[in-house]
């Protein structure tokens, strides 16, 4: 079999690009974009934050030292803290030199009395982020729109306090993530380029369950167990000893009827092992029950994916029927294989870890809060290549991959000069688990290649030909699935995209290997090619 003239098996990447092996000249190297941090699953199996932060613009954002910072007249600096007295409506503020771009700022409260703290920055209009009224870790991504110079604490409610380690940082880039998939409990050796769409996760603490929710007959205690992240935060959600129904309930959230939503949580057996999610999506209660012992689902619709130690990422997916503000209820069961009504001991229950709320109708990677809702941008991976790098004449695309969900849109990539009057676009279409290519040369009618996959978000493989004669094919899997004759040739190709010809339509799903043969390669190398 030919060498291909573009390879990208995910293996090196640095900030803004992912390499290609071929050419390793740097023509073929992806330019990849993402204006936020986000996680992916890493070699070890755990959990990481992917991301590049310039330097702290905070100076002596620990306190140690009573200098740097104005302080109104309730405000001291000691002990390595800053120090609120109560006095209501004063401020404790610092200048910094604030670039326009995406700033991610940190504070801990440390000690509450009574009272909150409102933190302010000038981006360039003064902005309230976040008001925080216990002791707790707060984090916040802010976008500023030209420079900034003030970044500004203050008293409210009477804040009786203190606060430390503050910081601010920018965003200046981003790394693509290498993720890797874990397969009954055991990490895969080949990770996947993973893209995905910009998503929120408006549970405003996803780790900390003292915040935002509700006990019923339960309890939690925090940081008693290693979570998915590698990290001693993880909470037990402890039955009482009442024999009603165990559970924790978010109300802070907002639907729209019709919109779609998912909700997710990590959870692990303790001494009982079933969850149940539950929401109410404005008529009725949906629910699923997840056996955290085996990882199924046991009723309801939903999905389990195993991690590493036994967790597991429980996700519940829904529609709204009605448009309820403020008034979402999440409910978190924790059943004993019998029912949810059972007699508790006080002492028993399950872990959990993570939980997000995002208006998808799929699950996406987890966002971490500390006190504000969180947003993960959209990635972009594309721009690969030059005129000298592919052949117009003749080639084959080959493609290993997966989507992330079945979600009634349109996920391309394409080999094209820019435009749509040539170009090799493949990928998987609106239509339920449609895989779809258009090949056209300039700009005469199109040819449409089409197969229907039982699942798209399994793992396969793609290869799309085309030669001099405009003979068109599509092998699937280790078949020819469809095939067609063109009528003029494609001229001018020189970049492949994780989109479609116009920039829109992007890609989001798993990609293990994308490649780019300078000839038609023989249905004999196309079924060996793509068999699984």
């Amino acid at each position: 079999m030919a060498t291909p003239s573009l390879a990208m098996i995910p293996s090196a990447y640095a900030d803004s690009k992912v390499y290609s092996v071929l050419p390793n000249n740097g023509d073929g190297d992806f330019t990849f974009n993402r204006d936020s941090s986000a996680t992916r699953v890493g070699q070890n199996g755990l959990i990481q934050t992917v991301g590049y932060f310039g330097n702290d613009l905070v100076t002596n954002g620990d306190f140690a030292t009573d200098s740097d910072w104005t302080k109104g007249s309730s405000w001291t600096i000691s002990g390595g803290t800053a120090n609120s007295n109560g006095t209501a409506n004063d401020a404790l503020n610092q200048s910094l030199s604030i670039p326009t771009g995406t700033l991610r700022i940190k504070f801990d409260v440390t000690a509450r009395t009574q009272g909150s703290v409102r933190l302010f920055i000038d981006k360039p209009v003064f902005t309230e982020l976040i008001e925080a009224s216990a002791i707790s870790s707060y984090e916040v991504d802010v976008v500023t729109t030209s420079n900034a110079g003030l970044i500004w604490f203050y008293s409210t409610s009477n804040f009786i306090g203190s606060i430390d380690n503050v910081s601010v940082q920018q965003i200046l880039g981003d790394q693509p993530r290498l993720n890797y998939d874990i397969s009954n409990g055991v990490v895969q050796s080949c990770p996947s380029l993973l893209l995905e769409p910009a998503s929120t996760n408006t549970i405003t603490y996803s780790e900390d369950f003292s915040n935002g929710w509700s006990y019923f007959d339960s309890s939690i205690v925090a940081n008693v167990l290693i979570s998915p992240s590698g990290v001693l935060n993880a909470s037990k959600f402890i039955e009482g000893n009442g024999s009603s129904i165990k559970r924790i309930v978010n109300s802070t959230q907002s639907i729209v009827s019709g919109n779609s939503y998912t909700f997710s949580i990590f959870a692990k057996k303790g001494e009982r092992d079933f969850i149940t999610l539950t929401n109410y999506t404005g008529t009725a209660d949906a629910t699923t029950t997840f056996n955290l012992t085996i990882g199924t689902i046991t009723s309801g619709v939903g999905s389990i994916e195993s991690f590493e130690n036994d967790w597991f990422k429980c996700t519940r997916s829904f529609t709204a029927t009605a448009t309820v503000t403020s008034q979402f209820i999440v409910q978190a069961f924790i059943n004993n294989g019998s029912g949810i009504f059972y007699q508790g001991d006080g002492t028993s229950g399950i872990y959990i870890w993570g939980a997000q709320f995002e208006a998808l109708s799929y699950p996406t990677s987890y966002i971490p809060t500390n006190g504000a809702s969180q947003t993960r941008a959209a990635e972009t991976c594309g721009d690969a290549g030059t005129v000298s790098t592919f052949n117009s004449t003749e080639g084959t695309i080959y493609f290993e991959g997966s989507t992330l969900a079945n979600d009634g849109t349109n996920r391309f990539i394409s080999l094209t000069d820019g435009s749509n009057d040539n170009r090799v676009l493949f990928g998987y279409r609106a239509i339920s688990n449609q895989i779809f290519a258009r090949i056209e040369g300039n700009n005469s009618a199109s040819v449409d290649l089409t197969t229907v996959l039982s699942n798209t978000e399994i793992n396969a493989k793609i290869a799309i030909s085309y030669d001099s004669s405009y003979n068109y094919k599509m092998f699937v899997n280790g078949f020819l699935v469809d095939s067609g004759v063109g009528t003029d040739s494609i001229v001018g190709l020189d970049r492949l995209d994780f989109t479609n010809a116009s920039g829109t339509e992007n890609f989001y799903g798993n990609t293990k290997d994308i490649r780019v043969y300078n000839e038609a390669l023989t249905d004999a190398q196309l079924q060996t090619l793509t068999t699984l």
